[in-house]
This record gives structure tokens, sequence and C-alpha cells, in this order.
């Protein structure tokens, strides 16, 4: 939180600058996290208080809180974006946004796969950032989804708590409907 204030002082700094120098800028510049750390989740709903919008890093999110180097072969497998702590810290964040009326956007190999993106959207995530190559088949994706069936998905994946359970239901779903 202190880092974000400081942050976002240093902006306002900027724009006071830039006002007595009479250049152009953005006058309400909207000022967001990168949510990639694990200690962020404990305190999201006070950084939603003061942020614009979160973006989840999925990629290191997922490292960091579960300790393994996705890069290294020998710990690779325990990474997975699918385990209880990584899902329930997802929906956490989401919550916060949702409750205070900030946009959430996820980026990352999580936001690119198409298994993940009913979790995601029944998540309540709405907004992913990916490269343009995955687009066709994450369209492809979502054209055979609800936001019903999603939710559906997603309640029954949180109230897991072992991976291998999850790792079924996602299966399940991700069949051809």
């Amino acid at each position: 939180m202190d880092e974000f204030l400081q942050a976002k002082s240093i902006v306002q700094e900027c724009i006071h600058q830039l006002k007595t120098e009479h250049k152009g800028f953005i006058q309400n510049p909207p000022l967001g996290i990168m949510v990639e750390l694990p200690s962020i989740v404990e305190i999201i709903d006070e950084i939603a208080q003061e942020a614009d919008f979160f973006s989840i890093g999925t990629n290191d999110l997922i490292q960091y809180m579960l300790a393994v180097d996705r890069t290294n072969e020998r710990v690779a497998q325990l990474y997975l974006p699918h385990h209880p702590a990584v899902l329930r810290a997802l929906k956490k964040i989401v919550n916060a946004g949702l409750k205070y009326g900030k946009e959430v956007s996820i980026c990352g190999d999580m936001a690119n796969d198409p298994k993940y993106l009913g979790l995601l959207l029944g998540l309540g995530i709405r907004c992913f950032s990916m490269d343009a190559r995955y687009l066709p088949r994450m369209h492809d994706r979502l054209r055979q989804l609800s936001i019903g069936e999603c939710e559906t998905l997603t309640q029954q994946v949180l109230a897991q708590s072992q991976i291998s359970r999850i790792a079924q239901i996602l299966e399940g779903f991700d069949s051809p409907l």
C-alpha cells in the first residue's frame, strides 16, 4: 500500500509540474496495479479503495504463491494454475474489484489457455490480455460457453481442496459441449 500511495503521490506531483509549465497532460490518469505478489491478496480490499484497476499477472502470482520456478524442469510440474490456493486468491482479487467497482483484467499463460477460460469467466473476469496468436482458439472456446455454466463450474472448483479433483472437473468441462 505504501508503495502504491507513494507512486500516486509522484504522479500528482508530475501533474502539478505539468500544469505550472502549461504542458498538455491527462487530467486524471487511471492508476492501477499488477497483482503478482501473494502479499497483495491479503490487502486487496484496501488497495481496491485506492487503485483504479487491477491486472492479475498469473505467471508470477502462481510462481510466487506456490514457490515453484516454472522454468525449472525439476519442479515445473508443481506449477499448477488450478491449485486451490491460487484459485481462491483469484476469487478474492476479483471480489474486491467487483465490490469497489474496479476493472480486473488478467494476463499471463492462464489467460491464454482455453482450459481455464470458463473458470476465469465464472470468477467474474471479463478482460483478458493475451498475445494475438491465442485469439482464434480462445474465441472458439468462448463461443461454446455460457456465463451461467461458467459460474457453476467455478463454484464446483472453489469448493474443492484437492488438486486432482479440480483437474478432473476442469477436464470434464473442457470437453466439447
